[in-house]
């Protein structure tokens, strides 16, 4: 558990804070233990033995976050403490240990968490102030009447205490009783309103006893005489000073009664013989206590200067004389202790000495009062006198009276005010907080209604997707041609050279737009240096892309081929087995494509790079791009790309090896499996790792060279995928078209099919390729 703990306050060194005021606790006579406001979360290691060896009469812990009194040592090293302070702290309980704090008669647990007090507190019999205020309480022992010597108890601030013993009635010396005068019910509020002697009677008729007025006992007043500490605590706040002021008091009081009837004795003319007598004793006590206080300093210098010597002796000959210096030290510490004990010994001898006096004096009193008391009757004055003294006393009581009335009058209204500010601040956090509840009540049944709503259209949309899905899923379970065109569908788009020719087709259109809105660009700007060089780059295009259908027609033919090829050995498998034809043949054949589909080439269809694609046209190694599939995802697997790897990948890319796996003969249905084919061709390979290594290089120039703000020409390779201008005829929709044999793409499909010549060049159309937009 942390020592320290947290404040709002970072710029106070609560450490340095504690080792001040743990030194002059060591070095400063008064017998105070100040460790308040040091953000202690436990007390520190050896506090109440340092207070036994001290002779602490007080110890103040206040203003802390201590939660309990353990980690200070033992709780009997205080048995000597008279005053313990720990307000404004988070105590949930007092130990039952602090019975041991025998003479303890002070004790300020206010402000904290306190659910309970123990009844070990009750034993604490020489016990004058105690001050529960302002924590939790909801009842107090009922042992508290042994408490006889209780002077003051404060039980203000505790909400959910509305109950007081009976037995508290028999604590006679209690003279003040603080409480909150509202919410009790025993007492009930209208007697406490009264004030204490009216609740401390009312308590003694509920437990069927006589009223003792408040009084205080002989043994009380000599323990008042006997206390010699004073209250001086720079960071005590205004909660506490009612006891540091009433302990002040009481001491005061203790040593004046002593001296006043010494004082007494120089009042009536008696001889001054007797008074020059009673001075000198006086002046002999002083000098006798001051002897005594000048002989404890002088043994805690000594033994001061003994732990420096002995600190000093140890630092230079440490190796040599350790042993005799422990044994040296442990005879000086006993040596000290037992002088330490001789004088306290001393030191209560002179007390119990000085009692005995002052008993005596008191006698002398006693004795000069009477003779003072009969010169008074025998002088001629002493009626007058007596008159005099009897108004004097009436005028302080009414004055003290008024004092006191205006002060509960003060009082009364501070608690009113306080009640009332208090009440409004609860009725406004109140309706903010039903104006909130309201709000978000709003504000949910808005977002449930919205929710409900769109529940309601997604699940339409969901039966209608699902209606539609049904319909298609019935119509290729009835319709035969549907389900083979499917599968013929599939089996193109895992064709390899389809794949191939597919890209290249779109190169190749894409480069045609790119030309055509180039030259349109050109021809509105009149620049028409290069346009001759253009066309003839779009001719060459375009014948290149006639020759690209054809060969797309002749390999979907050759697939159509093989789908016929499948048909004739299902009609012979058919008529061998004498059975009639399975109706979901071609349902199942298309499960079989999709199953014998690598994953890698599925998700390299999603996730291609256009660049890439580009550049394998390029260097003619577009058809090989499936093979490519399980290193397409990322350019770190294109980086480990080598020759032996194309050599070992794996792709079913012929018909023939397709139909083998769809429809494999009869004998090897079981044990047939498809060889690996790699990239078997030297060219092939070496143009597939010249294309991947041009899309690399073109990647990281991309990602180092910086973004150019400036306004540049762009190149037909740096331009998008398609620059696609817009109709040349209605000037509304995107070109769709593409001319053959001029190669112009420069009419919508709508323009295109009311046109016999070229808008651009006026040539004559032979073949009008439509073009399928990403």
């Amino acid at each position: 558990m942390p020592l320290f703990g947290k404040k709002d306050n970072k710029r106070v060194d609560y450490k340095a804070r504690l080792e001040h005021k743990l030194y002059l606790a060591r070095e400063d006579p008064e017998p105070v233990f100040d460790l308040s406001d040091c953000a202690l979360k436990s007390v520190p290691a050896g506090i109440y033995s340092l207070c036994k060896v001290f002779r602490k009469d007080a110890l103040y812990l206040q203003e802390n976050q201590l939660r309990s009194l353990a980690g200070g040592g033992n709780l009997q090293d205080l048995s000597l403490l008279q005053v313990l302070d720990i307000h404004s702290n988070s105590f949930i309980f007092l130990p039952d240990d602090i019975t041991l704090l025998r003479s303890l008669r002070i004790l300020n647990v206010s402000s904290n968490n306190l659910k309970s007090l123990p009844e070990a507190l009750c034993s604490l019999q020489k016990l004058r102030v105690l001050n529960v205020s302002f924590n939790n309480l909801r009842a107090i022992p009922s042992s508290v009447g042994k408490l006889c010597y209780l002077h003051t108890l404060d039980l203000r601030g505790n909400k959910s205490l509305n109950t007081l013993p009976n037995n508290l009635c028999q604590a006679t010396g209690l003279r003040e009783l603080m409480v909150d005068p509202t919410g009790f019910i025993h007492p009930p509020s209208s007697v406490v309103q009264m004030g204490t002697v009216e609740v401390i009677k009312f308590l003694c008729s509920e437990l069927g006893v006589g009223y003792v007025s408040p009084c205080e006992s002989p043994e009380e007043g000599a323990f008042a005489s006997n206390s010699s500490c004073k209250v001086n605590s720079p960071d005590a706040d205004d909660k506490d000073k009612f006891f540091q002021t009433f302990w002040r008091e009481d001491n005061r009081e203790s040593r004046n009664k002593t001296y006043h009837s010494i004082d007494i004795l120089s009042y009536g003319g008696l001889p001054i013989a007797i008074v020059e007598q009673r001075q000198l004793e006086r002046i002999a006590l002083e000098k006798e206590l001051e002897e005594q206080h000048r002989r404890e300093l002088e043994l805690q210098h000594g033994a001061r200067a003994n732990k420096n010597r002995v600190g000093t002796e140890c630092n230079t000959d440490t190796h040599t004389s350790e042993v005799h210096l422990l044994e040296d030290l442990a005879v000086q510490q006993s040596h000290l202790e037992s002088e330490i004990m001789r004088v306290q010994m001393d030191r209560e001898t002179d007390r119990l000495h000085l009692i005995k006096q002052i008993q005596q004096v008191e006698l002398t009193a006693d004795a000069v009062i009477s003779q003072l008391l009969a010169l008074s009757e025998i002088s001629r004055d002493s009626s007058q006198l007596q008159h005099l003294l009897e108004q004097e006393l009436k005028e302080e009581d009414r004055l003290l009276n008024m004092r006191q009335e205006e002060y509960q009058s003060l009082r009364r209204k501070e608690v009113l005010n306080g009640m009332e500010a208090l009440l409004e601040e609860e009725c406004r956090r109140e309706a903010k907080l039903r104006e909130y509840e309201e709000g978000r009540a709003e504000a949910t049944r808005t977002l449930l209604s919205q929710e409900v709503e769109t529940d309601k259209q997604l699940s339409t949309l969901l039966l209608s997707q699902g209606q539609a899905q049904s319909e298609l899923v019935g119509r290729l379970q009835k319709d035969e041609e549907l389900q083979r065109a499917a599968v013929a569908a599939l089996l193109e788009r895992g064709d390899a050279r389809s794949w191939a020719l597919v890209h290249q087709v779109a190169v190749v259109e894409s480069q045609l737009a790119s030309l055509t809105a180039l030259e349109m660009e050109r021809k509105k700007l009149e620049m028409n240096e290069q346009i001759f060089d253009l066309s003839e780059k779009r001719v060459a295009l375009s014948a290149m892309l006639v020759d690209l259908l054809s060969q797309q027609a002749d390999r979907r033919r050759q697939l159509l081929n093989t789908l016929d090829e499948m048909e004739r050995r299902r009609w012979i498998s058919d008529q061998e087995k004498g059975e009639k034809s399975d109706e979901d043949f071609w349902l199942l054949q298309y499960q079989r494509l999709l199953d014998s589909r690598p994953y890698s080439l599925v998700e390299m269809e999603r996730s291609l790079d256009p660049m890439l694609a580009q550049h394998l046209v390029v260097h003619g190694a577009i058809h090989c791009l499936p093979f490519l599939a399980q290193w397409a995802y990322s350019t770190q697997d294109l980086h480990q790309l080598n020759d032996h790897k194309l050599r070992e990948a794996s792709y079913i890319s012929s018909p023939l090896a397709l139909l083998t796996l769809l429809y494999p003969p009869p004998p090897a249905r079981l044990s047939y499996q498809i060889p690996a084919a790699g990239v078997t061709l030297a060219q092939d390979r070496a143009a597939i790792l010249e294309a991947v290594n041009s899309f690399l290089e073109q990647l990281a120039r991309q990602l180092a060279a910086p973004e150019d703000s400036g306004a540049s020409a762009p190149t037909l390779e740096a331009e998008g995928p398609m620059s696609v201008a817009e109709c040349a005829v209605c000037l509304d929709n995107t070109c769709e078209v593409i001319f053959v044999p001029c190669g112009h793409m420069c009419c919508c499909i709508k323009c295109a099919e009311l046109v016999g010549q070229c808008p651009l060049c006026r040539a004559d159309i032979n073949q009008k390729v439509r073009v399928i937009q990403p």
